[in-house]
């Protein structure tokens, strides 16, 4: 029999080159994908050392005080300020980076020879740069010291911007770009801060220091509302990474917030001295109330002095919303002062009084910096104003109207007198006498003297009743009063009438005595006056009724 033989085991030669073509095939159709993906999972870890970087800036997001209002931590609620970008200088020598305290605000020139950079070392270092200390509100280190894979000195061959041992990268190995703007020059409270990643691309372009306005520091404005424009397909910026600090998450978290709220504020304090805006009289129109309708006048303005707080200046805080003194006038609580017969005087408190003790105990806005209480010297205006979310009052009283555009972030009430006086005024009413007029029989005779009718008629003055006597006195200002005397014949009505002049506003008082005469309706009225003039109970519905004397 033969024998049988067997193949040695192993591939041919062609057997090879298919399958090398076959793999080689397969590897260009995968690596593109493999590729992507890892640029995805780059992008998505780089954009979580971005959030690192916004956390160790200004905290976590999400933190909230008992008022509602965003807490600010992290550096920027401990120095009250963004970080200095401190300019980090390459040595080539040394294979290192070294900052020094100037300051880079573009974001650095990575052509330059050496390449420079600026890095917010202060999140990590208090001592950050060769003379420079950040002193005892310092609380970090708010970032860990930016450690790289591999030493500087172990990539050697790598450009300067990927040895970044010493300096925050992204998650490619590439120098993280700082950028600071300011949105109003000027205003070293408007900056921004743009953190920059090249992207998966690696390029980026940095604005120059040259495109910004002269003499700002930092300069303005640079690229925040153009650094990426996804129309120019040749923009290096189109794929970079980019976290944005805005003064509002840094300086002003709860700007719009505490501006509403102290709206709000300015508007009760206008309540308490005007009376609430949706208070109304009978008849229902707008009345004066608070304060100024109970006292008519402006409050009392008091400036402290060492130890002690003093009445009657024209800028200073109106103690009297909270709190009674002889200085603001007549009370009508047991308060040491008397109660004015005229109707004005104090019935507060208008407003809760403001914490603090002594100097500190004043109106505040949702800053915490005290209100200006402005009168005008012709005592014609009081003006409210909050300094706003910088602090600072932006302008004088007297160029606020027409210039809004100065006025920057202040808020402001303007009261006017004209809101609490009624000019030329006259109240109106009626008085009658209901006392009846008193008549005698005639008889009609035919020509024999018989009785053919008869009809009545007055009788003669002599035996009338003597008319009445009614005196009214208008308290239409403080300490100052009208006095008028009106003559009514039984059964008679008539109108009365009293021009006071300036009539301020709120619940005025009429007193009314019968002489000769006597009283049927109260001795005191209630006339709620409007800053319009117009008055209520109206002149159909204010009626004083009166009888006359006993009459012969």
């Amino acid at each position: 029999m033969g024998r049988r033989f067997r193949r040695a085991g192993g591939f041919t030669l062609l057997e090879v080159i298919i399958i090398v073509a076959v793999l080689g095939f397969l590897a260009a159709m995968v690596m593109p994908f493999i590729g992507h993906l890892d640029n995805k999972q780059r992008i998505k870890a780089t954009r979580e050392r971005l959030e690192a970087v916004r956390t160790a800036l200004v905290g976590p997001q999400n933190t909230y005080d008992e008022r509602g209002l965003r807490v600010v931590r992290g550096y920027a609620g401990d120095m009250d300020a963004l970080p200095k970008l401190y300019r980090f200088n390459w040595d080539d020598v040394n294979n290192r980076w070294n900052a020094v305290a100037e300051e880079v605000y573009h974001g650095g020139d990575p052509e330059a020879a050496p390449p420079y950079i600026g890095q917010p070392c202060g999140l990590w270092e208090k001592q950050p740069a060769a003379g420079e200390d950040l002193g005892a509100n310092w609380k970090g280190p708010y970032l860990n010291y930016p450690e790289a894979v591999f030493a500087n000195q172990d990539k050697k061959d790598v450009v300067p911007l990927r040895r970044t041992e010493g300096i925050l990268a992204d998650a490619w190995g590439r120098a993280l770009f700082f950028i600071k703007e300011q949105g109003d020059p000027g205003d070293p409270n408007s900056i921004y801060l743009l953190v920059v990643s090249a992207g998966p691309d690696g390029r980026v372009e940095l604005p120059s220091e040259n495109d910004t306005w002269p003499g700002v520091s930092p300069p303005a404005p640079l690229m925040r509302n153009s650094y990426q424009n996804a129309a120019d397909p040749d923009n290096k910026n189109n794929d970079n990474i980019v976290l944005e600090i805005t003064p509002e998450e840094w300086f002003k978290p709860n700007e719009s917030v505490q501006r509403k709220q102290t709206v709000r504020i300015l508007e009760e304090i206008r309540a308490a001295l005007l009376g609430p805006a949706d208070a109304f009289d009978p008849s229902g129109r707008c009345i004066v109330g608070g304060y100024i309708g109970d006292m008519g006048q402006w409050p009392t303005l008091w400036q402290w002095d060492a130890d002690h707080w003093d009445p009657g200046w024209y800028e200073g805080q109106p103690r009297g919303l909270w709190t009674w003194d002889t200085a603001e006038g007549y009370s009508d609580h047991d308060q040491g002062g008397a109660s004015d017969p005229t109707g004005f005087c104090w019935r507060g408190p208008y407003l809760q009084k403001p914490w603090g003790v002594g100097e500190d105990e004043v109106l505040r806005d949702t800053w915490g910096t005290p209100l200006r209480f402005r009168l005008s010297e012709d005592e014609t205006t009081l003006r409210i104003t909050s300094a706003g979310g910088d602090k600072n009052f932006d302008t004088a009283d007297d160029i606020w109207e027409g210039n809004e555009d100065k006025i920057k972030d202040d808020l402001q009430v303007v009261i006017r007198d004209t809101e609490w006086k009624a000019v030329g005024m006259t109240v109106e009413g009626k008085i009658v006498n209901n006392t009846q007029k008193k008549y005698v029989r005639v008889y009609e005779y035919d020509e024999q003297g018989n009785i053919i009718g008869y009809h009545d008629e007055e009788a003669p003055p002599a035996q009338q009743p003597d008319p009445a006597e009614v005196e009214i006195t208008f308290h239409h200002q403080p300490e100052k009063s009208l006095t008028e005397t009106f003559t009514v014949d039984p059964g008679q009505t008539i109108l009365f009438q009293l021009c006071g002049g300036d009539v301020f506003g709120g619940v005025r008082r009429l007193d009314i005595a019968a002489g000769p005469g006597q009283l049927k309706s109260p001795e005191n009225v209630k006339v709620f006056v409007g800053a319009g003039g117009t008055q209520s109970p109206v002149v159909e519905k204010l009626v004083i009724i009166v009888e006359s004397p006993s009459g012969p």
